[in-house]
């Protein structure tokens, strides 16, 4: 006989004798021989055989039972890859213990409970990462992982950077009326109903008793149809306002899209004239606004700023300035502009007396479309004139010859003067708009 079944066959045994000397003489006394015992073992052992699945016999080893009654071996640390530390000892991994994972229990009062990684001390010599915890450690990797994941989206907006805005106006501020068809534009590619202030922290925007209002009016090819965008906007004052929704390009005339409302300001985009989207940043009436940054952007998710602790800052830096401004000159141009390079004074030459000059002038873009154009004296003061380069005089009623088709998209050929003028130089500035 196996070890195994005498170990069984000899608690059999024990269970018998004790109930026949508690009860006296049983049935079960028939068993009290050899063959009997053995008999009685092999049954209990076939239908402990269809109740529970077999086991690996492991000495020690602990059981569960499922829901059917089979039982399931549960694995559970053996004595060696144990480690019992005293309070406030430390633990070091040897080579012993294998790679890992490990699990951590601590005992407070006679109650176990898991260690948390922020009661785990951290070194981050090797690393590099300033944690004194674990947990601190783990926070530093998933601010680390979303910066890296935080990729910025196009911005479909021009001249978005408010703070330092493209001004080839030149002028420090600008007033519009209350009504929409009272609105004008200042800065590039942004009209107004309110007083657009200029200064050296960026633009502020008043009105005395009506809603301050700056607008940006976006071609509709800009758009994909049915998909959605996010608008968002920075103020100053470091607080965020974004929204979400579908842009509908077959939306009848000023559809409103989406919105968000915020501390006596908010922003909105809606449908225009001529299937155009209008982005807008508005204020409650009589308010003062200040933004810094906006973004129109495709998808649902804003990507013009983030948290730093509770302020929000911007993702990208400023954007480069030449750029911003080729952008801006599909829609108006100036060559009297100095924000960023010298005023582009143009020049040309008559061989002989003519009241039509040919002047060859070329935008720095495309324009969008063909412009309305106006010339200006050599100074920029007078319009519908250019200036006479040696006697420095201005000569009046010079126009663009023959606007409609003479005036095209990539530059200007001829002018028209009202009298022939002598032979020499001259010079003269250009404005050409083309905005929304």
């Amino acid at each position: 006989m196996k070890k195994s079944d005498q170990f069984l066959v000899n608690q059999l045994l024990f269970s018998v004798l004790l109930c026949r000397h508690r009860k006296g003489e049983t049935a079960l006394e028939k068993y009290l021989n050899l063959d009997g015992l053995e008999h009685l073992c092999r049954k209990v052992k076939t239908d402990l055989a269809e109740k529970q699945v077999q086991l690996s016999g492991r000495p020690g080893q602990v059981v569960g039972f499922d829901a059917a009654g089979c039982a399931i071996p549960q694995d559970i640390p053996s004595p060696e890859s144990l480690m019992m530390v005293p309070g406030g000892g430390i633990i070091e991994m040897g080579a012993g213990l294998g790679e890992g994972p490990y699990t951590f229990e601590y005992e407070e009062d006679g109650k176990g409970g898991a260690v948390s990684a922020a009661e785990v001390a951290y070194d981050g010599v090797g690393s590099g990462l300033e944690a004194v915890t674990v947990q601190g450690a783990i926070d530093t990797l998933s601010e680390a992982k979303a910066d890296a994941g935080r990729v910025s989206n196009p911005n479909l907006l021009d001249n978005w950077y408010l703070a330092a805005p493209i001004n080839q106006r030149n002028q420090p501020e600008y007033r519009g009326g209350p009504e929409y068809w009272q609105s004008v534009y200042g800065i590039d590619r942004w009209t107004s109903a309110a007083i657009v202030s200029l200064t050296t922290d960026g633009i502020h925007c008043t009105a005395d008793s009506y809603e301050p209002r700056l607008i940006q009016y976006i071609e509709p090819y800009r758009f994909l149809s049915g998909q959605t965008y996010t608008i968002s906007v920075l103020f100053a004052n470091k607080t965020l306002l974004t929204a979400s929704g579908v842009v509908d390009l077959t939306a009848p005339e000023y559809t409103y899209y989406f919105g968000v409302s915020g501390d006596a300001c908010g922003i909105s985009l809606s449908s225009d004239t001529e299937k155009k989207v209008a982005f807008t940043v508005g204020g409650d009436a009589g308010a003062s606004i200040s933004p810094v940054a906006v973004k129109l952007e495709l998808g649902a998710v804003q990507t013009l700023a983030h948290k730093e602790g509770a302020a929000w800052v911007l993702n990208d830096p400023p954007p480069d300035k030449a750029l911003e401004l080729l952008k801006c000159c599909r829609y108006y141009y100036s060559s009297m502009y100095s924000g960023i390079s010298t005023r582009n004074l143009h020049v040309f030459q008559l061989q002989e007396a003519s009241d039509v000059l040919t002047v060859n002038v070329s935008f720095p873009v495309p324009i969008r479309t063909n412009p309305t154009v106006t010339i200006f004296s050599g100074d920029g003061q007078t319009a519908n004139a250019v200036s006479a380069w040696a006697a420095n005089t201005t000569i009046p009623n010079v126009n663009v010859y023959g606007r409609e088709s003479n005036t095209g998209t990539l530059g200007l050929g001829t002018l028209a003067a009202s009298a022939a003028l002598p032979a020499g130089t001259y010079s003269f500035h250009v404005i050409a708009d083309a905005n929304l």
